[in-house]
């Protein structure tokens, strides 16, 4: 267990380096959907794991000091699959970086190091290990297979008319991706929204009220100054 913690540790931290782009919506999470998700996705590595170990067991006749190896490299090979599944899109869609990379060949090495050199646990055969590895990457694509209409029914899909928003409005999203701003509103609106977030005293949280606000105004605005300008036209 130690070990499984400190290479999954490995693994963790480098996430903080990755490339996925994050949620255009951080204020609007939805905890129940968050869970389901990873319901999902701990169900999938589950049933990975507890499939290679039922075959080993009854198929291959494994004795318990092997499963037990086993069971340390599968659930170590598993969490890399899990991983990398941690885009809302396809698996591939974003390359991951350097340190994620560096940090799965190392933990993939320790695992395969003990477990084929028997150190601290019983002997596998290079072939074993190598098996394991490789019917982990086929469930990492199966995994992708599920997990990206699983994403899309829980409101995780990437939506292509979320647009980035500028650096001055401290992470203020617009919260419906059916609303349409023209190009020359998402500045103005972005704007008064953090004009809104520093009257409001900078809380956190407030955010898509705010931007919900700030739209609201200057359409209001906009559609005010209308009348005027047919009147002026047609003078």
């Amino acid at each position: 267990m130690v070990l499984i913690m400190i290479t999954g540790d490995f693994l963790g931290m480098s996430l903080t380096t990755d490339n996925v782009r994050g949620s255009p919506k951080p204020n609007a999470w939805q905890i129940g959907h968050l869970t389901v998700a990873g319901f999902v996705m701990g169900l999938g590595e589950s049933v990975f794991c507890t499939a290679v170990l039922v075959f080993s067991s009854y198929r291959r006749g494994y004795d318990i000091g092997t499963l037990r190896t086993l069971a340390f490299v599968v659930i170590v090979f598993g969490n890399q699959a899990t991983t990398y599944n941690r885009e809302r899109r396809r698996l591939w869609a974003s390359r991951p970086s350097l340190w994620l990379a560096a940090s799965s060949v190392v933990d993939i090495g320790i695992a395969s190091t003990l477990a084929v050199g028997g150190i601290a646990m019983a002997r596998l055969p290079f072939w074993i290990v190598a098996a394991t590895l490789a019917a982990a990457v086929v469930f990492a694509f199966l995994l992708d297979l599920i997990k990206v209409p699983v994403f899309a029914r829980l409101g995780f899909a990437p939506n292509p008319r979320d647009r980035p928003v500028p650096h001055a409005t401290q992470g203020v999203a617009k919260t419906k991706a059916t609303t349409k701003v023209p190009v020359n509103l998402s500045s103005r609106i972005a704007k008064r929204a953090y004009e809104l977030y520093e009257q409001g005293g900078r809380k956190d949280g407030s955010a898509v009220q705010n931007w919900q606000m700030a739209e609201s105004e200057i359409r209001v605005d906009l559609a005010k100054a209308e009348p005027a300008h047919a009147t002026t036209t047609g003078a």
